[in-house]
């Protein structure tokens, strides 16, 4: 059986020599797993899936300069990361300039309905800085190495993983505070 990365990087060929249908199939292979990362980023569904069409829309624009020396779901992953930061930041200026906000407008606590969470647990992740959320959301729900999330995000090995010590221990720290409460 081929791997998802040597059937991506055939269809990506197949796309730079004018098949306009590869790129559907590449879309169809990767939707899915961009769709749930950028669920857990943002926490709720229409925004997901707003995100996800603009990450694939990013990738049929610069796809031909993919050079593959990545692999391509490191690259796809860096894609959508870059769309979630561009919509917090759009959504930090809406709510500077929005008066009526109030503390549940700012946390997300949309319920994902395939993926049980303790309450708790979900409204602290949502209090984590933004770094440290995206790399718990790589590392613990997508699985990848600390060199992937450097790459995926532009930083150092080491600062994956500092921040996901911290976003590690804060969480420890909140759940303990709210048990005592």
């Amino acid at each position: 059986m081929k791997s998802k990365q040597n059937i991506t990087l055939k269809l990506i060929d197949k796309f730079k020599n004018g098949d306009e249908k590869a790129f559907d199939e590449i879309v169809k292979l990767h939707y899915e797993s961009i769709f749930n990362l950028l669920l857990r980023l943002v926490g709720n569904k229409l925004d997901a899936d707003d995100l996800c069409q603009e990450t694939f829309i990013r990738v049929y624009k610069y796809i031909k300069k993919y050079k593959g020396k990545s692999q391509f779901s490191t690259w796809l992953y860096r894609i959508a990361y870059n769309v979630a930061n561009t919509f917090f930041r759009k959504q930090k200026i809406q709510q500077f300039f929005s008066y009526d906000i109030n503390e549940e407008t700012i946390i997300s606590n949309d319920p994902i309905e395939d993926y049980e969470m303790n309450p708790i647990l979900l409204k602290s992740i949502n209090l984590l800085p933004k770094k440290q959320k995206s790399i718990l959301v790589f590392r613990i729900v997508e699985g990848l190495k600390y060199k992937e999330i450097s790459k995926i995000m532009n930083i150092s090995i080491n600062s994956a993983k500092v921040n996901y010590h911290y976003a590690i221990e804060t969480l420890k720290k909140r759940i303990k505070e709210s048990n005592v409460n």
